[in-house]
């Protein structure tokens, strides 16, 4: 996530905290660390150190109320929630028997050929329109050969 993107989200946050501070929602209303994502927890913590003093006490409070939701969790859940590691050599063995290439150029050339526009982040996709680069333009010939002649 852009550096651009994490300030506005922190901004964001500190409007709602302080349209809480303003008295101006009821108190069912009200926006509490309890109550938001641990994502937004997460922004919070990282506010940066010239924050103001407000800014500390909500970046405070954020990493309590993180601290009390880890307290909360088991291994269990720890273990259930972490991403299955991937040995990328085995998972692509694997890929080129199950298509079928004789080698690892015919099995880049495949597995490009499948890209779409989907497939790329709106960042990337940004990036790539500025630069005139087209989908066509990432895929890998079969005719080419890993020396590039």
């Amino acid at each position: 996530m852009s550096r651009k993107i994490i300030l506005i989200k922190q901004e964001l946050l500190l409007l709602v905290y302080e349209l809480n501070r303003s008295g101006l929602l009821a108190e069912n209303e009200k926006i509490r660390p309890t109550n938001l994502s641990t994502e937004c927890l997460i922004q919070l913590t990282k506010l940066g150190y010239d924050a103001t003093p407000f800014n500390q006490i909500l970046k405070q409070n954020a990493k309590r109320e993180m601290r009390l939701r880890l307290g909360k969790v088991t291994v269990a859940d720890v273990l259930a929630a972490q991403p299955v590691t991937t040995n990328l050599l085995k998972f692509m063995r694997a890929s080129i028997k199950m298509i079928g290439v004789s080698n690892l150029q015919s099995f880049i050339a495949s597995m490009t050929q499948k890209l779409t526009l989907s497939d790329i982040s709106d960042e990337s996709k940004n990036y790539l329109d500025k630069a005139g680069i087209t989908t066509a333009c990432l895929r890998i010939k079969s005719k080419w050969t890993a020396g590039g002649k």
